[in-house]
């Protein structure tokens, strides 16, 4: 339970859980799968981000409210079985729902039976070699996000060192690391650079976006850090 204290504090996040409650907090921060959520009295509770809806900051009086984030992340959409896979697979490997949103979106827009002309499958867009190297059944909806959201985790992994950690994952997930080694950063490709660039500009715009600590082994870095410089 989420104490409330009527210490005279001025809110920064509003935050709106699922089951129709409305609290305010000072400040809200993002770590693995769940949300930390600072009281107005400096109480900290760690909440699983299943419980919320969303996550809004407090505007001052007389400042225009920002866009609305893009369709794919909205409350409603989370309320899809496609999209509660992702977000399954997502807490169950520790790696951020919203990068994982963002590539699936990228991949195959959220269809389950999607295959590519070059032969990938399904939500991930997995190749059958990977897949099989995976243990995975690439037209499983579960089995597919599961291998795909694993591999995206080894990709953060081995990158986590690098300042744009994030950015050499997702051309690794694309390109493979064989080319992003080659090339030490991303491969001078066209579809690759777009590819990347896309992600992180739709990663960047969820609306709960809060970045994890760098030194989680498969956390995405700050948007400082992976929006730095061209792909």
């Amino acid at each position: 339970m989420i104490a409330s204290c009527a210490v005279t504090v001025l809110a920064a996040d509003a935050v709106f859980f699922r089951n129709g409650v409305r609290l305010e907090v000072l400040r809200s921060e993002r770590e693995g799968s769940g949300v930390w959520l600072y009281s107005k009295s400096g109480m900290a509770t760690h909440v699983e981000m299943s419980e919320i809806l969303r996550i809004d900051p407090i505007l001052p009086p007389g400042t225009a409210a920002p866009a609305p984030p893009p369709a794919y992340f909205t409350p409603r959409a989370l309320s899809d079985p496609t999209m509660q896979l992702v977000e399954k697979m997502a807490a169950k490997h520790g790696v951020d729902p919203d990068l994982v949103h963002a590539v699936v979106k990228q991949e195959s827009n959220y269809q389950r039976r999607a295959l590519s002309s070059a032969g990938a499958i399904g939500l991930m867009q997995l190749m059958p070699g990977t897949a099989k190297d995976l243990n995975a059944d690439p037209w499983d909806p579960e089995e597919n996000v599961d291998a795909g959201v694993r591999y995206l985790k080894q990709m953060l992994i081995k990158y986590r060192n690098h300042p744009r950690q994030v950015a050499l994952a997702l051309a690794a997930y694309n390109a493979g690391p064989h080319a992003v080694d080659r090339y030490r950063g991303v491969p001078p490709y066209r579809e690759t650079r777009q590819y990347v660039r896309k992600i992180i500009t739709n990663y960047n715009a969820a609306p709960d976006r809060i970045p994890a600590p760098a030194s989680l082994p498969a956390a995405a870095l700050p948007a400082a850090s992976v929006g730095g410089g061209q792909p």
